[in-house]
């Protein structure tokens, strides 16, 4: 082989690897269908990325959109997405261009760790460098992101931070950055929003019943053998299923044919029980904890791997034992809000934990 065409061999295959995955020239780019991107939920965004010339296709007519992308690899494809302007230096690595670029412009912080960057791309880290794309004074967290509508969860609302970043999932961001920075409006997943809350205090029933909510968790006592600390109050909505945070509660659940789902509001609580066995008797797990509040509620018996006491009937509080699980109860539409409004200063939403009476919300 002489030297020219040694030469040009070594100049196209940086080309391709500075381009992950980049292969179809600019003239045909528009023209592509990629055969697994059809009935994909990232196809807009996708289509979108690759008419913009900074993301394309394989060789072999796929876009590969569940691929891992790397860190270096996402830093690239945002650098190339902003037009920044990179000319990679001779005999460096390759993507260090795009990181001082990207430094330059604030969107790193000038302690972006640069070593392992062909580890996978988390997606807090991905919500780190979008933040920073579209605000540079933000704090680049992923609340902020989800907040922005930036980032979206990943199903039922789970936001995943330590999950890596696809190549679907990353160009739906990118093309977000670009419509944010171009100032058009962005709408946040209420799923995500959910589980934000639920993850930071322990509940979303202000966002879903006007209401203030204490942070959770709280406790309470039965006599003195029976400790009771309630960590979530998740409100659900039967109609949504699997798509809202702790969806998977209603799979199995008793159904009542009395009662119709789809007309009351749920709400989840998440309690741990534990009995040191001195004192006596066998109650249902309901005995100890239950809505006290002026508002009328029913219940939602979900199933037996999810209630605190499986298929047992009843906690024996005779014998040492502990306790996890899900109780549900339910409100109906119609009437919820006009109680909350009527008596929501004199009868704030309270629990029995036991023996004992817990504020949750005012």
């Amino acid at each position: 082989m002489n030297k020219i065409k040694l030469k040009s061999l070594i100049i196209a295959s940086a080309l391709v690897l500075l381009n992950s995955g980049i292969s179809y020239g600019a003239s045909e780019k528009n023209e592509i269908k990629f055969m697994d991107m059809k009935d994909h939920w990232a196809n807009v965004p996708v289509k979108d990325g690759v008419a913009k010339g900074y993301v394309d296709g394989y060789e072999d007519g796929t876009f590969k959109p569940d691929k891992e992308v790397t860190r270096a690899e996402f830093i690239k494809l945002v650098s190339a997405a902003l037009g920044q302007k990179v000319d990679p230096e001779q005999g460096s690595l390759w993507y260090l261009a795009y990181v001082r670029a990207m430094k330059e412009e604030g969107i790193l912080s000038q302690h972006f760790y640069e070593d392992d960057m062909g580890y996978p791309m988390i997606r807090a880290e991905m919500a780190m460098v979008a933040s920073k794309a579209v605000d540079k004074e933000s704090d680049g967290t992923l609340e902020f992101a989800v907040k922005t509508g930036l980032l979206n969860g990943v199903g039922g609302g789970e936001l995943d931070e330590m999950g890596v970043t696809t190549r679907a999932q990353a160009i739906t961001v990118i093309e977000r950055i670009l419509a944010k920075r171009a100032g058009k409006a962005l709408v946040a997943d209420e799923a995500s929003l959910d589980m934000l809350d639920i993850k930071s205090i322990g509940t979303n029933i202000e966002r879903h019943w006007n209401i203030k909510p204490i942070a959770l968790p709280v406790t309470g006592k039965w006599g003195n053998g029976v400790a009771i600390k309630l960590n979530k109050v998740v409100y659900l909505d039967y109609a949504k299923g699997y798509d809202q945070p702790y969806g998977y509660l209603f799979d199995g659940y008793y159904k009542n044919p009395r009662v119709d789902l789809s007309n009351y509001d749920v709400i989840a609580l998440e309690i741990e029980m534990s009995v040191d066995g001195t004192d006596s008797g066998v109650y249902d797990y309901r005995d100890f904890v239950k809505p006290d509040t002026i508002v009328a509620h029913g219940d939602v018996n979900f199933n037996d791997s999810i209630n605190p006491t499986g298929k047992v009937a009843g906690v024996d509080t005779g014998k040492k034992s502990n306790y996890t699980g899900w109780v549900g109860y339910s409100v109906k539409k119609e009437i919820k809000q006009a109680q909350f409004d009527y008596y929501g200063k004199s009868a704030p939403l309270q629990m029995r934990l036991g023996n004992d009476i817990v504020v949750i919300a005012k």
